[in-house]
Order: structure tokens, then C-alpha cells, then sequence
């Protein structure tokens, strides 16, 4: 966006809105609240910080003047998700939510600079939730991410997907074929670490694959709607048909038939728990 077009934009921004004083170590609304207003940084900087499941308050970010805040939860109609709170005295303009609709409809470049900060927010977020002990990213002796990293991940990419009116899926794999013994009960990695390598190959770069326990696989595919969905899996069903994997007890790949269940935003479901359950039953063969 220009710096002209900027400059248009923030003068519309302030037209539209009324200003106020916010003192320091006031809140301009905590983690969880309605998404009503946007608000603009005119002067002083706030504290972003964000509540884990767990309780942890992880600190996000500083703002200064300038700045836009309040901006995703408006664009997808979901409640806070960070709490801001004044770190000196601020001067803000408050827009409400539908009139900021309306201007990003006449500045439709300034949808691209939103998006473009959010995911460097959920960069930082990231980090930061693995700095304080949040959900570990990788099983250990694998290259899968974690359940509750996976569905950390689901759930953040489900926003940022519902702001740009994206698709996004996820592919539940669940593997079949000759078992190797009782303890390959103990020892799922080994079945399915094989598979991710099968499954990976036919991946886009950034796609992301997760041990989601009980002996299942999980994709997450930002972008891929309904069409892509079902080409994605069904070139996963290929390799995996194709080249097998490879024998516990070492020899040539061993024949497996992977349950595969598909399920894409926003057709099947709203949300991370819908979206898991809608796939889980069309790995049942119930869907």
C-alpha cells in the first residue's frame, strides 16, 4: 500500500471514530472478550500478551503509535484472542466494527498489510509458546509434531483462514496391514513415522504433519479446499499403495492399507474439535 493510500486510510479511521484516554495499566480488553471495535494507536504503547490453556499469560508484543489493533477478531467475528492493556498513557480512536468493514471495502490493500502482521504475530506466538513451555513442537525421535502442537496449529490456522476467506483440510490416516508383533502396539512411531515419510512426499512445503495418538496421522493443509482435499488424499493413498512401507524386521515394504478420512474448512465443520470429528467419521466410513 502506498504512502498516500495510508495516509488516506488513517484520515478516513479517524473520521470514523470517537478518540479516547486510556491510562497506564488499563486494559483495552482482555483475551476472550466480543470483537466490537478497532482500535488506533495514536500515542503510547500497549502490552499484547496471550493466556495459554494452562493459565500461562505469555507476553506477545509491544505497540506503539501507529498501530492498529483489535483488527482479526472484527474480520472473523471470533472473540479476543490477546489481551492489550495500556504500558503508558495512550490517545486511541476507537472504530466500531462495522464501519471498519466498510472502510477496508474502500482500502481492500490494507486487508493485505492486516493479514501480512497477523502472521507475524502468530510467528512470535509460536516462539514464545515454545520458550514458556507451551505445547512441544516435535515428538521426540520423530519427525511429527505433537498432538497438542497440531491442534494449537488447527485451531490458529482456522482463524487465520475464516479472516481471508481461505479453505484449509486435514487428512486423518490411520494405518492397517499385517501387524509385526505385540509390542508394535507400544511402538507406533514405527508404523507411522514410515507413512509420514510416504505422505510427506506428496505435500505441499508447509503442510504439516502430527502424531495425533491412538496410531493416527494427521495432515493440516492450508489452502487445499474440497477438490484439492480429496486429490491430495487420494495421491497419498497411491504412494502409500504403491511403495508400502518398510518391514519392522527389515526386507522389502510390507503391503498396508491406510484408513484415510478428509474433512475441509469451512464445508465440514467451523472449528478445530468439529473438523477432527468430521474426518474421524469419514475415516469410519460413516460420513
Amino acid at each position: 500500500m502506498s504512502n498516500s493510500n495510508l495516509s488516506l486510510f488513517i484520515a478516513a479511521f479517524s473520521r470514523l471514530g470517537e478518540e479516547a484516554q486510556i491510562e497506564a495499566g488499563n486494559l483495552l480488553w482482555q483475551q476472550g472478550d466480543t470483537g466490537d471495535h478497532v482500535c488506533l494507536l495514536l500515542d503510547g504503547s500497549v502490552d499484547v500478551t496471550h493466556r495459554t490453556p494452562e493459565g500461562q499469560d505469555i507476553p506477545i508484543r509491544t505497540m506503539g503509535a501507529g498501530a492498529v489493533v483489535g483488527e482479526i477478531a472484527v474480520l472473523d467475528g471470533r472473540s479476543r484472542s490477546a489481551t492489550i492493556r495500556a504500558r503508558t498513557p495512550c490517545r486511541v480512536i476507537r472504530v466500531l466494527a462495522r464501519d471498519f468493514q466498510d472502510l477496508l471495502r474502500r482500502f481492500p490493500d490494507v486487508v493485505d498489510q492486516i493479514l501480512s502482521v497477523e502472521a507475524g504475530r502468530i510467528r512470535d506466538l509460536t516462539e514464545r509458546l515454545k520458550a514458556a513451555g507451551g505445547p512441544e513442537p516435535v515428538e521426540a525421535g520423530t519427525r511429527l509434531c505433537t498432538s497438542a502442537f497440531f491442534r494449537w496449529r488447527l485451531h490458529t490456522e482456522i482463524r487465520r483462514a475464516r479472516a481471508m476467506g481461505d479453505a484449509l483440510s486435514i487428512l486423518l490416516f490411520e494405518v492397517g496391514g499385517p501387524a509385526t508383533g505385540p509390542e508394535e502396539d507400544t511402538r507406533p512411531f514405527e508404523r507411522l513415522a514410515p507413512l509420514a515419510e510416504r505422505v510427506r512426499g506428496v505435500l505441499s512445503r508447509g503442510d504439516l504433519l502430527g502424531y495425533l495418538g491412538e496410531g493416527r496421522l494427521g495432515v493440516l493443509a492450508y489452502g487445499a479446499g474440497t477438490a484439492d482435499g480429496a486429490d491430495l488424499l487420494e495421491r497419498a493413498r497411491r504412494e502409500v499403495r504403491s511403495r508400502g512401507l518398510p518391514a519392522t524386521t527389515g526386507g522389502d515394504p510390507t503391503p498396508v492399507q491406510a484408513k484415510v478420512g478428509l474433512a475441509t474448512f469451512p464445508i465440514d465443520a467451523q472449528d478445530e474439535d468439529g473438523l477432527l470429528a468430521a474426518a474421524e467419521k469419514k475415516l469410519r466410513g460413516d460420513g
